[in-house]
């Protein structure tokens, strides 16, 4: 699902989605709050 993120032009198209709960690139491509919470790794 996320290896359309390689391109530069979708990567760099990220929003907040409404509410605040979840990163969206576009209809198909998503990550909620609480898997970046709870599954991301800091940089």
């Amino acid at each position: 699902m996320f290896a359309p993120l390689k391109g530069y032009i979708l990567f760099k198209s990220v929003q907040v989605e409404q509410g605040g709960y979840a990163v969206v690139w576009n209809s198909d491509v998503d990550i909620s709050e609480y898997e970046l919470w709870h599954h991301g790794q800091r940089v």
